[in-house]
């Protein structure tokens, strides 16, 4: 019990040696209520060792990486000076230069944010189409609508459930106004098939739709692998070209 206690009293207890000692040794002369004090009293030694050992870990790192949001008028890119500090930690501020980038998610400005920095975009689109800008909702074409945006690269996407969806990349410079005109017809063509008796289309081994069809298919342009299937029939292959504003006619027979 006395080698024991002397263990304990250290600053800096060897746990080791005591797990070596023998078990008569420690419950020599020592009752069971006694027994549970020491084990309440040992297991407080090694939480606190623990938790003296994380503090100083965290207390001597050098390194401290975090997150600030830092609110900007008119989200502009800029240079700004920030002092920074560790909370109740004695320890010198530090100045460093930061550089402000806007967050995409921000970059369409309301239209009083007009200034040297800052661009616009005017959209039009026909037939009509719903316009995003970096992912967010702005308008819906016909109606030509000017948006002010931050000076940079931005994505502008273009979706009307008839045609494919259209996506393009603008820069845009400061005290300047960048156009968009598109007219999604230049994007499609149009596959209009007649088939005896009638026929499950397909397109690269995808099915459309089966005849007979009240309208043309309408395809983005580029090349496509056409078959027809009936169960009773031979299937039809083709390999067929969509171009720009053109319809192509089939008017098939099957075998």
């Amino acid at each position: 019990i006395t080698k024991l206690e002397s263990l304990l009293n250290t600053n800096k207890p060897n746990l080791s040696l005591i797990a070596n000692l023998p078990k008569q040794s420690i419950l020599r002369g020592v009752n069971k209520p006694k027994f549970k004090t020491l084990i309440i009293y040992l297991a407080s030694i090694i939480v606190f060792t623990i938790a003296i050992s994380v503090w100083y870990k965290i207390s001597k790192s050098s390194k401290v990486v975090t997150t600030a949001q830092i609110e900007k008028p008119n989200f502009l890119s800029s240079q700004e000076t920030v002092l920074i500090t560790k909370p109740n930690i004695n320890q010198t501020a530090k100045e460093t230069m930061l550089t402000i980038i806007p967050d995409k998610k921000n970059s369409i400005l309301p239209q009083n944010s007009i200034n040297n920095e800052t661009g616009s975009v005017k959209i039009s689109v026909l037939p009509w189409a719903t316009v995003f800008i970096d992912g967010k909702e702005i308008f819906t074409t016909p109606k030509d609508t000017i948006i002010n945006l931050v000076s940079g690269t931005h994505i502008i996407k273009l979706i009307n459930p008839n045609f494919p969806i259209i996506e393009s990349i603008i820069n845009i410079k400061p005290a300047q106004q960048h156009t968009v005109l598109v007219d999604l017809n230049e994007h499609i063509g149009y596959l209009q098939i007649i088939v005896h008796p009638w026929a499950d289309i397909y397109i690269n081994d995808e099915y459309k739709t089966t005849t007979p069809t009240s309208s043309p298919l309408i395809l983005p342009i580029g090349k496509y692998e056409l078959t027809l299937k009936n169960p009773y029939f031979s299937p039809y292959t083709e390999t067929i070209f969509i171009k720009p504003k053109q319809t192509i006619e089939r008017n098939i027979i099957l075998k």
